[in-house]
């Protein structure tokens, strides 16, 4: 049984994607103290993915928002969720790839619409077209309350706008 989940997890771990492995024990709280570790260790329990909750980390580059994201989609692995890591960029490019072709887009957005957890990263540095922030939106709209996600961005909500293609729709996915 213990080798059969070790394979479990090891096998998830690849399929997530993540861009290296990060752990909460790699993380130093002393270097970052603002971070409440009491709070993160609690996002670990993963008790918000049960709950179907989003998790926003906002700050300037280099405070570890990507490696806590990391850290607590490994730990939603180790706990039976199934986890998918992107980065904005990617997700773009994929997209701009698909733009002609239905059935590519129906299948991304059902691999992003599955996870228990997803994490999209980077959602600060780049502007959507069209057809990316409708698909976006469409993959947030849908999740909620069903499945969490986690974003890590650099920039303030008042500059994601862009991002989802208006002020209305922002507001929309913020407020879920």
């Amino acid at each position: 049984i213990f080798q059969k989940e070790g394979n479990r997890i090891q096998r998830w771990i690849q399929q997530a994607r993540f861009p290296t492995l990060k752990t909460l024990e790699g993380f130093d709280f002393s270097y970052q103290p603002t971070i409440n570790k009491k709070q993160i260790q609690d996002l670990a329990s993963c008790r918000f993915i049960e709950n179907t909750e989003n998790i926003i980390f906002l700050g300037p580059p280099g405070v570890g928002k990507t490696h806590l994201s990391i850290a607590i989609g490994l730990e939603a692995i180790q706990k039976g969720f199934e986890v998918k890591f992107l980065t904005l960029a990617k997700f773009i490019n994929t997209v701009e790839k698909l733009t002609n072709n239905q059935q590519s887009t129906k299948r991304l957005l059902s691999a992003m619409l599955g996870p228990d957890l997803l994490i999209l990263d980077e959602v600060d540095i780049y502007e959507t077209d069209i057809h990316a922030n409708n698909l976006l939106f469409e993959i947030l709209y849908k999740r909620y309350e069903k499945n969490s996600t986690i974003f890590t961005s650099n920039k303030p909500f008042s500059e994601w706008n862009k991002l989802f293609g208006g002020q209305t729709r922002m507001e929309m996915i913020l407020d879920r």
